[in-house]
């Protein structure tokens, strides 16, 4: 999830390699006819895209189909420039050519797509005929494809038009050959332009059984450099904490044996976040989608304190520490003229910042920006659509020594209402406790009472180590560009200074003074911060028409489903990724929402050093987890990957649903339930015989698609 998508230059090819290339690729590669079209903005995909129908393509020159191949690797595409391209700006082509006339020739940049998939795009560069990108991309792919294609297009304030296309055939690279020159254009007919418009660009496929991290694994060795091409390295010899939920109650969840004579360590989230903002000295920079000052961090201790979150943040104000809220602003929430608007999200941006107006805190209230490159249409759709979605509390900590460091907190988690919860998921025996002044599900709406708050389910994490000052300087560059927008100049100054600068503090450690930990340690970790500036999971539940109806049941059956929020991937108990981002476009993409995750392992505790199965802190996480979703922890639970501990998991979850799905109130002892479809012998998906809909609340099981959602939960 680098930020920069293609930071990195390359050489233009040398004019004397074109020739023969040239030929070579006219044989091998097919002329494609494009049926350009006026597009609002560009898609993610290019083939029959029902919003838009950008451009439709068919096969003209060649009859024979070409062969189509498995490409399982890493794509690595250099796009150098073009030449004699057409000037697409001689006559308006719509709306937005007619009202902005100030243009000369066409705008010209390049989407490189593999079947449906826009995978790589390059910069806009303004009036040229001969643009010069210089332009690297390392794309990993998994696509089966016959082609590569190479769109040039021209970009207006009001969408884009295809000046001509590249197809490359997969046959000339699948073996891993290195291609470059300049590849002939073909215009919207199929036919090359007869200026001799050309693309000069070189791609190589490096399959994945070649690469060194697919045939070492994780952590291979003292040379393992993480994954490639991200903003932050690899930093070794931190520490990580893994939380799941907003608190684990001492005993409330089994105990898990690791090696070394270990048992793995329930974490406090939320309390171990208040402490920290407690006990920091100089320093508090908060990153939300939602932050609300209003909700209570420690709830269950014998005494918790009765301070709000944003009660600790003035103090720790007034007592000189420089607190920062960086926060996404919903361009659907307003405060005009006094008058409160409520955003359609309810992210509580404008109450935040009211709170703190005349305090020493300072909030800033972000919009997602777009990129000053994209179409007006697309600036509008990225500010309205798409959000900041990161999750991150970095403070200063003791050191030891009368020194300081820093530690982050990064995560799914929102220091907002409705998100603490803990492993038992209560839904009613906790609104007058726990959840007194945090009610919350957006399922329904007027009279609440009686009602089922909405259970939450998160995971976040703790990184105490050089890792940590990746996060610090991910919020630093965020509040920095965040202040330039919109902001006069001397505002603008008094925000650039309001960051801490702890290079200039010598109590300060820096991220090449933190002791490291050796890969010996069993508290060692190695840790990567992955970030995307430019991807977010919108939540939202169906609408059902017979609300009142919906209502009356919850209260009656004393069921609700958890809302699983958590972003989290654990692989062979070894790897961990924990961070803001889904696994969807939006959250992928890179220039949707902003999101931050972090990647990271025990350099004691991978299958390259062990040879086994690791059993350290990462395996103790997800037996963890699986004990709260399926209520106990059995043996075959040690071993996932056999088809015994499958049809044991598969057997709970059906029970669940089961349960779950009963008129009949009950405690459910485990969470975790099979989805209630069916797979026919033709592979149609369809619901269980008399589970068309959801319990209670409505909501098809099948699910429908709506065009608006696409964008928004894809």
């Amino acid at each position: 999830m680098s930020e920069n998508e293609a930071s990195a230059t390359a050489s233009p090819p040398a004019p004397a390699a074109e020739s023969s290339m040239q030929q070579h690729t006219r044989t091998l590669s097919r002329s494609t006819e494009y049926r350009s079209q006026s597009s609002s903005h560009d898609q993610d995909t290019l083939v029959d895209s029902p919003e838009t129908q950008i451009l439709t393509m068919s096969s003209r020159s060649n009859k024979k189909s070409l062969k189509v191949y498995l490409l399982h690797g890493n794509l690595n595409i250099w796009v150098h420039e073009a030449t004699n391209l057409p000037n697409m700006d001689m006559f308006p082509k719509g709306m937005g050519d007619v009202f902005y006339r100030d243009k000369n020739t066409s705008d010209p940049y390049v989407t490189i797509a593999i079947t449906s998939a826009v995978i790589g795009k390059t910069y806009v560069i303004k009036d040229t005929e001969h643009p010069v990108w210089n332009q690297e991309f390392n794309v990993q792919v998994a696509h089966y494809a016959s082609e590569i294609h190479f769109l040039v297009k021209d970009s207006d304030r009001v969408g884009s038009q295809v000046i001509g296309v590249v197809a490359i055939s997969v046959e000339l690279i699948h073996d891993g050959s290195k291609i470059e020159g300049f590849f002939p254009l073909m215009n919207t007919n199929g036919k090359p332009f007869k200026n001799g418009a050309s693309l000069g660009l070189a791609m190589q496929y490096v399959a994945v059984e070649k690469t060194r991290s697919y045939n070492n694994g994780v952590g291979a060795g003292p040379d393992y450099i993480g994954i490639p091409g991200t903003y932050f390295p690899l930093r070794k010899g931190g520490k990580v904490t893994l939380y799941q939920d907003a608190h684990v109650s001492d005993n409330s969840l089994p105990s898990t044996e690791l090696d070394g004579d270990m048992h793995y360590v329930h974490g406090t989230c939320w309390s171990d976040i208040f402490y920290a903002i407690k006990a920091a000295k100089h320093l508090v920079y908060i990153t939300g989608w939602s932050v609300w000052h209003k909700v209570k961090l420690v709830r269950e201790t014998e005494d918790p304190p009765k301070y709000t979150l944003g009660d600790l943040l003035k103090i720790k104000s007034l007592k000189g520490v420089k607190v920062l809220l960086l926060v996404w602003d919903d361009p659907t929430s307003r405060n005009i003229m006094g008058y409160k608007v409520d955003g359609f999200m309810a992210t509580h941006d404008e109450e935040t910042k009211r709170f703190f107006k005349h305090s020493s805190v300072q909030v800033l209230l972000c919009p997602r920006m777009a990129g000053k490159k994209l179409s007006w249409i697309k600036k509008q759709e990225v500010g309205t659509i798409y959000t900041h979605h990161q999750k991150t509390v970095i403070v200063d900590a003791d050191a030891g020594n009368g020194r300081r460091k820093i530690v982050a907190f990064i995560g799914g988690l929102d220091l907002c209402n409705g998100r603490y919860d803990n492993p038992t998921h209560p839904i009613f025996k906790s609104l007058e406790t726990l959840h007194a002044d945090d009610f919350h599900n957006p399922t329904f709406t007027g009279n609440l009472e009686g009602c089922p708050r909405e259970p939450w389910h998160d995971l976040h994490s703790k990184i105490d180590g050089p890792a940590a000052y990746d996060i610090l300087k991910n919020f630093e560059e965020r509040w920095l560009k965040a202040s330039k927008v919109g902001v006069i100049k001397k505002l603008r100054a008094l925000r650039d200074e309001s960051l801490v600068k702890i290079d200039k503090m010598p109590e300060f450690l820096t991220v090449n003074d933190e002791p490291c930990l050796s890969d010996q340690d069993p508290e060692g970790w190695h840790v990567q911060i992955f970030r995307s500036i430019d991807s977010n999971s919108v939540k939202g539940f169906p609408k059902d028409p017979n609300e009142a109806t919906a209502k009356a049941l919850a209260r009656k059956n004393r069921r609700f489903m958890i809302y699983v929020h958590s972003k989290g991937m654990i692989v062979d108990d070894e790897y961990v990724i924990i961070g803001s981002a889904n696994i969807n476009q939006r959250s992928m993409e890179g220039t949707r929402d902003t999101e931050i995750a972090m990647g990271a392992y025990q350099p004691q505790n991978t299958w390259a050093q062990k040879y086994m199965d690791p059993r350290g802190q990462i395996y103790g996480y997800r037996m963890s987890l699986w004990a709260e979703h399926l209520g106990t922890i059995e043996e075959t639970f040690t071993h996932p990957e056999t088809l015994e501990c499958v049809r044991q998991v598969r057997l709970m979850a059906e029970a669940n649903w089961l349960q779950f799905a009963s008129n009949e109130p009950s405690e459910m002892r485990g969470h975790l339930m099979k989805y209630p479809v069916q797979v026919d012998r033709m592979g149609k998906v369809r619901s269980l015989e008399g589970f068309e809909e959801f319990p209670d609340v409505g909501g098809q099981i099948i699910g429908s698609f709506i065009g608006l959602q696409e964008n928004l939960t894809i």
